[in-house]
């Protein structure tokens, strides 16, 4: 029985200060009625205007009106412009967005769109866009800022937003879309593949593309290699005098080193050609998909063997 009546004495004390000091906020209007502590506050309100202290004389007026009559829209419209004045942004955002849900099909509702769009932002709120993005590598840029990989969770801040999600060999999408606060939006965006003439254009050129290059190089070094070892096998025969045109002197190294010059340039030549073929035929992928597929895929294996009987030389070529 004592530690009750300690446990009662112990609450009373510290409920105490929050009561007196809730008392000491609204005494000044105890007894008046809702209209006259109204009245007393939009004064104090457009005196704040040359003396900012009055700002918060204002709003303890505007909150005893609340206690008297919770239900007034116009009440909670003054609380939050008097917050808004005071710079309490999350206050002054909370009781606009109350004030635009109660009163908004009022024949007198004031618009206060652009107050809650303008402290949204300056609040720092925000929310979550969660996208599902295909393809993989599709990249969005949220208001025209920099391109971010698409597919994943972005945190934005609250209100209106444009976003555009590209891939190259795509066409792609723009859209609108608002964020609440503190709140999970998902959207799964699903790009398709551009038509031909669009893939031309988009694509980079030629000379950027990997694949293009090493087919030209390597078809271009087989051609060269070819005709040199054409001319080293030419060379490797002689005449050794015009009298006796059926002897020949031939020259083993010559021989030797044209043959493999000429097998080895084939071997690229072809190499070449395939990789053009390639690179011509694989439209239908993205740049990023096909230069991907080249660089796990694509291997080059020469091949030489030397012995006294002769030489052999090629390329394993793999893509």
């Amino acid at each position: 029985m004592k530690y009750r009546i300690l446990f009662a004495i112990m609450l009373l004390v510290t409920l105490m200060p929050v009561t007196a000091t809730a008392q000491t906020e609204s005494s000044a209007y105890a007894g008046e009625s809702f209209s006259s502590v109204m009245q007393e506050g939009i004064r104090l309100y457009n005196e704040g205007k040359t003396d900012a202290s009055r700002y918060q004389d204002a709003l303890n007026a505007f909150l005893y009106a609340h206690q008297l009559e919770p239900d007034q829209a116009i009440v909670i419209y003054n609380i939050a412009r008097t917050y808004h004045r005071l710079g309490n942004c999350e206050k002054a955002l909370n009781h606009y967005l109350l004030y635009q849900s109660i009163a908004i099909a009022d024949s007198d509702y004031t618009d206060v769109s652009e107050y809650i769009a303008a402290l949204t932002k300056q609040c720092g709120m925000t929310g979550t866009l969660v996208l599902h993005c295909s393809p993989s590598q599709a990249e969005v840029s949220f208001d025209g800022e920099r391109a971010v990989l698409c597919d994943g969770m972005h945190t934005l801040k609250a209100g209106k937003h444009h976003y555009s999600v590209r891939a190259k060999g795509y066409a792609s999408i723009e859209q609108d879309i608002n964020i609440d606060i503190n709140s999970v939006a998902t959207s799964t965006v699903a790009l398709q593949h551009s038509d031909s003439t669009t893939f031309l254009i988009n694509r980079p050129s030629l000379w950027e593309d990997p694949i293009f290059v090493s087919g030209f190089a390597a078809a271009s070094v087989g051609a060269l290699a070819s005709i040199t070892g054409g001319i080293l096998l030419a060379c490797g025969y002689d005449k050794q005098s015009i009298e006796n045109s059926t002897r020949y002197d031939r020259d083993d190294g010559l021989i030797t080193g044209g043959a493999v010059t000429l097998a080895l340039g084939g071997a690229a030549l072809g190499a070449g050609i395939g990789l053009l073929i390639h690179y011509a035929i694989s439209t239908h992928k993205t740049d990023d998909e096909r230069i991907q597929q080249y660089r796990n895929t694509l291997s080059f294996d020469p091949v030489i063997h030397l012995s006294s009987d002769g030489a052999s030389a090629g390329i394993q070529f793999i893509f």
